[in-house]
């Protein structure tokens, strides 16, 4: 009897506890998180959202993305938190309207553009669509205002205003080099003419080229912005000088040698194209004996091309080079030597023949004859050599030996009754007559070059002018030293004054056989500019000529 009273005393106990759990649970399940959220589009979520007390932990249910943020409406949600699972709704929504950048637009006539086209950088938390609150018309030249609306997923609308400039220029007009200077019409599109120039270019000025468009800007390839106005507006286009017309040559057969340096350009006889042309071979010729087929190819600065053939015969190369002015030498102690001076070598083939000397022999600080040999070899090993005597001698003269040379001269020459005149053609005759030329001495010291004329009769245009200045001095006649400019030849001469001013005095010898003795300034420049500047001389220290 005692324990049944003691169950009946515990059960309503338990009973109590199990309803004061459940009552527990249900409000901790009822109350932990939110039925129903409200965001703005864009605005990133985490199931924490969903808490009341957000410093508890949630997950969601799923790993799939339950919500798009970035487009309106109501998503079911599902997540867990402690024991339960929770069902939620979370509604996103667009209450923010969109934005962007506004630019204007040009565009060519009949060509229709988007509204996308008058707006960048657009930015919304939802897509968006761009359109024309009223379709502009692309067949009108000129400006219209457009208004551009904006409309994003939530319904806000955003209006822009901006301009439509249609175009009646063409983006680039592509002219051949060589054609005539363009006029305006030649950059307005084909609809814009009869609309602008119903007339002609000079009707009433409704469009107007503004650059400067020059013949030689025609004669040259490349690219030149212009600018048109038409219609109150200034427009931009291009002008484009292209080369499509390919060359047009004409080749001949070449003869050469198997070892000659040749070119395509050795086979063109006739040339014609409105841009430079350059020449090559399509494929390297062979070099063997025997006549073969080539193709020589033009090209144009426009990169057109044009292919002829021609024969090329090649022939063995058995002539050696030849030398020319190899003769015996004189050369004093003390005084240097160029042994190549005077001395030229040619073939029949190579252009480019390295001359040899070798002089290994000589010694020019003592007397002797030496022997100096010089040789010549061709690309084909053709080879020729001549072997001269050089002489080395003592310094044979000084001023006073100079002067007597000089004076027994003057004495066969000059008679007491002459003029100072005559004496100057007397002078100039006998150096003209008793001097030989020869493309070489030494210069810088005169002295020496009126010996080698007095004595050795012979020597370059330095050695006439010291020859006729020792003699002029000796005879008593003023004279000064003259030189030309220098440049790739140096030139020497006399200025003399017998009484009426400098007057120029030149023995040299010339191919043309002109007498330069005491002409004057003007008749010596007249030959001079005609001659390659021959007399070209510093007239800034010069200045009292007559």
């Amino acid at each position: 009897m005692k324990c049944r009273k003691v169950t009946k005393a515990i059960i309503p106990g338990i009973l109590l506890c199990v309803a004061a759990g459940i009552g527990y649970l249900y409000y901790s399940y009822s109350t932990r998180v939110y039925k129903h959220c409200v965001i703005e589009a864009g605005t990133p979520v985490t199931a924490q959202d969903f808490l009341k007390d957000p410093s508890k932990e949630a997950v969601f249910v799923t790993k799939q993305v339950q919500a798009d943020v970035s487009i309106p409406g109501d998503y079911e949600i599902s997540l867990r938190s402690g024991l339960f699972n929770y069902h939620c709704i979370l509604t996103v929504q667009d209450t923010i309207a969109p934005k962007a950048d506004v630019t204007e637009v040009e565009t060519a006539y009949g060509t229709a553009v988007s509204a996308d086209a008058f707006t960048g950088n657009i930015t919304d938390a939802t897509a968006v669509t761009v359109r024309f609150k009223e379709e502009p018309d692309f067949c009108r030249y000129g400006e219209q205002k457009v208004t551009v609306l904006l409309e994003d997923l939530g319904g806000n609308v955003t209006s822009y205003e901006s301009s439509l400039l249609i175009s009646p220029v063409k983006e680039e007009t592509e002219l051949e080099i060589g054609s005539e200077v363009p006029t305006v019409s030649d950059f307005l599109q084909e609809e814009a003419i009869k609309v602008l120039l119903p007339a002609g270019e000079a009707a009433d000025g409704k469009a107007v080229l503004l650059s400067d468009v020059s013949e030689a800007d025609m004669l040259a390839l490349g690219e030149k912005t212009v600018y048109i106005r038409a219609e109150g507006h200034v427009f931009e286009s291009m002008l484009r000088i292209v080369d499509t017309i390919p060359p047009v040559f004409s080749v001949h057969e070449v003869s050469a040698y198997t070892t000659s340096l040749f070119t395509a350009e050795q086979f063109v006889t006739e040339a014609e194209d409105a841009t430079a042309l350059t020449f090559y071979f399509q494929k390297d010729p062979v070099l063997a004996e025997g006549t073969q087929e080539v193709v020589i190819v033009a090209k144009d600065e426009g990169g057109n091309t044009t292919e002829a053939v021609a024969f090329l015969t090649l022939k063995a190369d058995t002539e050696a080079p030849v030398m020319k002015g190899v003769a015996n030498r004189t050369v004093y102690i003390g005084d240097g030597i160029s042994y190549k001076a005077g001395v030229t070598v040619t073939d029949n083939c190579d252009e480019d023949i390295e001359l040899q000397v070798d002089s290994s022999g000589v010694d020019l600080n003592t007397e002797g004859n030496y022997h100096v040999t010089y040789s010549a070899k061709d690309r084909a090993g053709n080879e020729t050599s001549q072997t001269i005597t050089l002489t080395v001698r003592k310094h044979a003269y000084t001023q006073e030996e100079v002067d007597v040379l000089a004076d027994k001269v003057l004495a066969d020459i000059i008679t007491p009754e002459m003029s100072d005149y005559d004496k100057l053609v007397a002078i100039y005759d006998w150096v003209r007559t008793h001097v030989s030329y020869i493309n070489y001495s030494e210069k810088g010291d005169w002295i020496r070059g009126a010996y080698e004329g007095l004595a050795l009769h012979q020597g370059d245009c330095y050695v006439y002018f010291a020859t006729s200045k020792e003699l002029l001095t000796r005879a008593g006649i003023a004279n000064r030293d003259i030189e030309k400019i220098p440049t790739r030849s140096h030139h020497y001469w006399n200025l003399v004054d017998i009484g009426e001013g400098w007057y120029h005095f030149d023995t040299c010898p010339r191919t043309d056989h002109p007498r330069f003795c005491y002409v004057d300034d003007a008749t010596l420049m007249e030959y001079s500019n005609a001659h390659y500047r021959s007399h070209n001389y510093d007239r800034t220290i010069y200045t009292d000529i007559q």
